[in-house]
């Protein structure tokens, strides 16, 4: 009896390309989906991290187009893969690029934002794409851009990461996309959370979803639809056995002695390490402060996160995924589906916000049956993170990142500090070296004295008004609407600037002039 890949209905090139890259054996995971996808059944795969996930789609997608009757023209597409970020698609992308080949006439596409999307359709037109491998919105716009494209031969749709393309709200792009595809088709969805959105995307997407099956179960093969769930059983002493075998652990620590924590991965030098911070400026903040500490000369330190270029993301990616060793700083852009090798160490210096953003941070490590170490910091009295938000700290959080004043922002107006260490610089002296940004800046300096001036002039009446309208307490609901219905009105300030300046209606220094003034009120 035929065990291993080989009692997979795979064909002989895919099977020799298995063993050619050291697959021996199948994971829980692709043994219990690639026969089911493979045939004529749609899939729902809930399966830890790190698991194997995107062999067990990609393999029955290239077996499919292989048993077609004739092979696809060059404006045919056979398979649809949709990514939620660029990083993960590209990966997925060259995890397909080596079995597409073993089709002699199969191309694959990668379609990701960050390039110019007329050389997308121009290369389509010329190469074709029978395996389009995409994130949403690029998908979708090269959808609607290429009238040459013919979605009425796709055989198979592919959602991974699928609870995190609905929580980065590309609800709208895959319907407009799914819209487009023959409903004769194999459809998967493959993530490592099920959601209630995720439910209801199954329901719309997949024909008879809802069968619950386990791993290896081959009893419900004759279903046109089943739910393949993998999981995970955790030992007493708190590490997580199963497919992956890490360590997960908390550090009580306050916001001051954060950094000097983490300043312990120098213990780590000969190994792979990745940070995660809350936002792209902490991010920023660290890769300028780390380099220049005595502690990590010897450190190699990349930075990632979503506000840099396409090229810099993958190359900085590929720069740390190819190095024996070094630290990647990075938000949560760096959080999903990627399989970086060899990973020993997650720091999370920031909680996540969305806490399912935890396992797949820590799922970054001990991949495909490997071991690794994950820690996280909290604040002695960060029990509940509604307990998390009413104490938070500011002045400490600021001293931590060596903030000259605490920054001017909506969610922090009106907050004093008794916490926060001033900086003895006068943070007005401190010039841009960018003299666009110097000149914005002064004239944004002249404008706030002038207001401060007219605040002065008339305190009396402003005082007097005080005196005459009551303070008004409002119901707690009642402040989260007008504080969401804020929110949405800069929102919609900045989008609209944004707006202006796309169409040419603003210059670059108008545009910066007009959200600094905004940062400034």
């Amino acid at each position: 009896m035929r065990s291993g890949f080989a009692a997979f209905p795979l064909s002989p090139a895919v099977q020799s390309l298995l063993l050619q890259q050291g697959f021996q054996q199948p994971t829980p995971v692709q043994e219990a989906t690639i026969p089911l996808f493979c045939g004529n059944t749609d899939v729902c795969v809930d399966a830890c991290t790190g698991s194997g996930k995107t062999l067990a789609f990609v393999l029955p997608v290239v077996e499919r187009l292989r048993r077609l009757e004739a092979p696809l023209r060059n404006n045919q597409v056979g398979a649809v893969i949709v990514s939620p970020t660029r990083e993960l698609a590209r990966q997925i992308f060259d995890v397909a690029k080596p079995f597409v080949a073993t089709v002699a006439w199969l191309q694959a596409a990668l379609l990701v934002g960050g390039t110019d999307a007329a050389a997308d359709v121009d290369a389509f037109k010329r190469f074709g794409g029978h395996v389009l491998v995409g994130t949403p919105g690029r998908l979708d716009d090269i959808m609607q851009r290429c009238t040459s494209m013919d979605l009425r031969t796709v055989e198979v749709l592919v959602l991974d990461e699928a609870d995190r393309l609905l929580d980065m709200g590309f609800r709208a792009q895959l319907d407009a996309i799914m819209r487009r595809l023959p409903r004769q088709r194999r459809t998967g969805l493959f993530s490592a959370t099920q959601t209630d959105a995720v439910e209801a995307l199954a329901r719309a997407g997949l024909r008879n979803p809802g069968l619950l099956v386990t791993a290896v179960s081959p009893m419900f093969l004759q279903h046109s639809a089943v739910r393949v769930n993998v999981a995970v059983t955790a030992a007493l002493s708190g590490r997580i056995r199963g497919h992956d075998d890490w360590v997960s652990s908390h550090a009580p620590t306050d916001m001051v002695q954060r950094t000097p924590n983490t300043l312990r991965i120098q213990e780590h030098v000969n190994q792979k390490v990745i940070v995660y911070f809350l936002t792209c400026a902490c991010v920023d903040f660290a890769s300028v402060v780390l380099p220049r500490l005595p502690q990590c000369t010897s450190m190699r330190i990349w930075a990632l996160h979503g506000r840099m270029k396409q090229t810099v993301r993958g190359a900085t990616l590929a720069a740390f995924a190819g190095a024996p060793a070094g630290i990647l700083l990075c938000t949560d852009v760096a959080a999903r589906g990627l399989d970086i090798p060899d990973v020993h160490w997650i720091v999370q210096y920031d909680p996540p916000q969305d806490p399912s953003a935890f396992v797949h941070r820590v799922g970054r490590t001990a991949r495909m049956g490997r071991s690794g170490d994950a820690v996280v910091y909290l604040l002695p009295h960060e029990i509940t993170y509604v307990e998390f938000l009413k104490d938070l700290s500011l002045g400490q959080l600021a001293t931590s990142f060596a903030l000259l004043r605490l920054p001017r922002m909506p969610e922090i107006k009106g907050y004093r500090s008794f916490d926060f260490v001033p900086s003895v610089v006068d943070p007005e002296s401190v010039r841009f070296k960018d003299k666009a940004r110097e000149k914005q800046r002064q004239a944004a300096l002249r404008q706030r004295r002038l207001q401060g001036q007219a605040g002065v002039a008339q305190p009396d009446r402003r005082r007097q008004q005080a005196t005459l309208v009551p303070e008004v307490h409002l119901p707690a609901a009642k402040r989260r609407k007008m504080q969401e219905k804020n929110d949405l009105d800069e929102l919609q300030r900045d989008y609209s600037l944004l707006r202006k300046f796309n169409k040419g209606k603003l210059s670059a220094a108008e545009f910066e002039a007009a959200t600094l003034e905004g940062e400034v009120q």
